[in-house]
């Protein structure tokens, strides 16, 4: 239902969020509490300048619910029957509702608003019911306990009677002198605040986007490279822990020598993106792209790009989604190679970004075991860190190795730092991966795909949302769309040097050709995989699969062996239980891949 209907039921009477919630309040006419007054005869929320703050109709509703029973548990199916009486929604709605609400109030610290965890929401701020006329929010002035009260006329006695304007000359002065100390005061205080972990990662990672130098009797080049470095600083942007600075800033710095000092200075940025482009005889255009440290000048990353519009070529927006890609790895490698240099006292942000590297990397179970360690302690430092928590949860799930399965305890500890993350962030992609991940692991691969194409929709430039958008579609038994978003995971991975997650995309592709019953090609994905990460069990036991289905009766059990060294315990039964789904497309198309396993040597039980 849009705002317009809405409103239109309203007019005709019929019940709604509104009306519910001001049956509990008829004599209450506005609220004061923290730094606000919300009048309840107008609908409107003010600051303490006075000025109206907007609010999103569904905002409004809860906002009043929450007033009217300030410091009680509001439990989620209670609000959701309130704000949508008629409707039925997800839990994401709520979420969101409250999302608007939290920034509309500026309470991104959750001082307001407290999420309890699987259960509700609770208002913690005192509240201040007035059965009066609203008086404006102008009036107001925080006091102890931040309950906003009337603040008294200077110009009027007890008595009534106006003082005199002799009495009041020197007001200003003092007004101004208090106005000095309480600046003073509240920068000395704001230097001993300790900077949250995300806010520190983006001020870590700010990137300045120069425009990229084109030749000047070519403006359709111009024009392209100017997209192009815009599309970069946005992409960069949509990562939670980062920011991109565009031309529109960056271009009173575009000079022929890039004036790093200057830039870090005035821009605190701390890397810069420069680029070349330059026409090409088939159309489009060339571009080469470098990423430089404005500390010291040392190029971080470069590469040459063409663009254009025949079958294969890059688009700008690839580039952009590659370029950010690249930036992203760089970056966790610097950070990770930073916070353990010899004498360094790793601090919240540092912590995180070694948990993630080593995340990122996944190289043994003890290097998981260590990320997962370093994310716990960032999170003891900063339990609001999205980053952090994301981290956490994605340590968690990922230590679920062949033939050993999650706890339930490990299970609900992701699951509640996903919950978390998702109430801070309704929007990050990371968090969104995480849900749908969680979503696999409970055999629910069709929720788990709309989670991961959000996750893509958010930042198209992470390569791991196209392999959980791969996975999930095997699971789904989707398998000819499934090589389409293995190139786009496969081109971004290799742009950012994650083989990984290179590999990762590969042993879907393997999985999902060997189900169509192209065995050829499933040995083909197969090797890609293990050539970028030998370890990989599975997709030994992929490639001997297919050499079985292909006859190749010598080159199965070598690979089968190698399959069971990784794998010790592996049998048919336990390689099912990594894929928990019981759709029945994916159900018919997997025996073909058991049958291959069992033709290779591996047990049914």
């Amino acid at each position: 239902m849009n705002v317009r209907n809405e409103h239109e039921a309203l007019a005709k009477g019929g019940e709604s969020a509104f009306a519910s919630a001001l049956a509990d309040v008829d004599e209450v006419h506005a609220w004061r509490f923290d730094r606000f007054e919300f009048d309840a005869r107008r609908g409107e929320l003010r600051g303490l300048d006075g000025a109206p703050i907007s609010l999103r109709p569904k905002a409004e509703a809860l906002l009043r619910r929450f007033l009217a029973k300030p410091g009680e548990l509001l439990g989620k199916d209670e609000l959701m029957a309130a704000l949508w009486p008629s409707a039925v929604v997800t839990d994401d709605s709520l979420v969101q509702c409250v999302g608007d609400l939290r920034v509309a109030l500026g309470d991104s610290g959750q001082r307001m608003i407290r999420t309890v965890s699987r259960r509700g929401y609770r208002f913690e701020s005192a509240v201040e019911p007035l059965t009066g006329e609203a008086s404006p929010a102008a009036n107001l002035a925080p006091v102890e306990g931040d309950v906003a009260r009337p603040k008294p006329n200077p110009a009027v006695h007890r008595d009534g009677s106006a003082r005199s304007a002799r009495r009041w000359r020197h007001v200003p002065i003092v007004i101004l002198v208090a106005a000095g100390i309480l600046v003073v005061v509240v920068l000395a205080s704001s230097r001993l605040r300790a900077i949250g972990i995300d806010q520190e990662l983006v001020r870590r990672h700010t990137i300045a986007v120069m425009p990229f130098a084109s030749p000047a009797d070519d403006p359709a080049v111009r024009a392209s490279a100017r997209q192009l470095a815009d599309a970069i600083a946005a992409e960069i942007t949509a990562h939670i822990n980062m920011r991109g600075i565009g031309t529109g800033a960056t271009a009173a710095f575009d000079e022929p020598m890039v004036p790093l000092a200057r830039i870090s200075k005035e821009l605190k940025a701390f890397y810069v993106v420069s680029g070349r482009a330059t026409a090409l005889a088939t159309g489009g255009y060339a571009v080469d792209v470098q990423v430089v440290a404005t500390a010291n000048g040392s190029v971080l990353w470069s590469e040459h790009f063409e663009v254009g519009e025949g079958p294969g070529a890059l688009t700008g927006s690839e580039v952009a989604q590659q370029v950010t890609s690249a930036l992203r790895g760089r970056l966790f490698e610097i950070d990770s190679h930073r916070a353990m240099e010899q004498g360094h006292e790793p601090d919240g942000a540092d912590l995180t970004m070694l948990g993630w590297h080593a995340l990122d990397l996944r190289r043994s179970p003890d290097e998981m075991r260590r990320a997962h360690a370093w994310l716990q302690q960032a999170l003891q430092k900063d339990p609001e860190s999205v980053t952090a928590l994301n981290g956490f949860a994605a340590t968690t799930l990922a230590s679920q190795l062949p033939g050993l399965p999650l706890s339930a305890a490990e299970r609900i500890e992701a699951e509640r730092a996903v919950d978390h993350a998702i109430q801070l962030a309704p929007n990050d992609s990371t968090a969104a991966m995480l849900w749908g991940n969680v979503q696999v692991l409970n055999g629910r691969p069709d929720l788990a795909l709309p989670a991961f194409e959000k996750a893509i929709r958010i930042v198209p430039s992470f390569p791991n949302g196209h392999v959980l958008r791969a996975q999930a579609l095997v699971l789904l038994g989707r398998t000819g769309e499934v090589n389409a978003e293995v190139d786009r995971a496969v081109r971004l991975a290799v742009a950012g040097r994650d083989s990984p997650r290179i590999s990762s995309a590969y042993l879907s592709a393997a999985e999902a050709a060997l189900m169509r019953g192209d065995d050829a090609e499933a040995h083909r994905f197969a090797e890609l995989s293990i050539a970028e990460r030998p370890s990989n069990a599975i997709a030994h036991g992929v490639l001997a699969a297919s050499d079985a289905l292909m006859g190749r009766s010598s080159r199965a059990p070598v690979e089968m062996a190698e399959f069971k060294r990784l794998w010790p315990d592996a049998t048919v039964a336990r390689f099912d239980e990594l894929r928990p789904s019981t759709n029945p497309a994916f159900v018919a198309q997997r025996a073909r891949l058991y049958d291959g396993l069992r033709k290779a040597g591996l047990p049914e039980r």
